[in-house]
């Protein structure tokens, strides 16, 4: 992992509504995932985004994404 990644990760985790939040991939600073409940996401996406930037000067890439069934042939 790397200091921008925990950090990243660390924020998530301080946010209300934050389930969990960890590193994901081969933890070469790229990204983090965390499991936040529904009505939280937009508001701690927006503090996460804002903190990291004052901390390391990056604008961060974050997304809100749903869980799906997983995969389907779609008609």
């Amino acid at each position: 992992s790397c200091q921008e990644l925990n950090l990243m990760v660390d924020l998530a985790l301080q946010q209300p509504g934050c389930l969990g939040a960890r590193m994901t991939g081969g933890g070469f600073g790229g990204c983090a995932i965390a499991l936040v409940e529904a009505q939280a996401a937009e508001q701690l996406t927006e503090i996460v985004s804002r903190l990291y930037q004052q901390e390391t000067g990056i604008e961060p890439e974050l997304y809100i994404c749903v869980a799906a069934d997983g995969a389907n042939i779609v008609e």
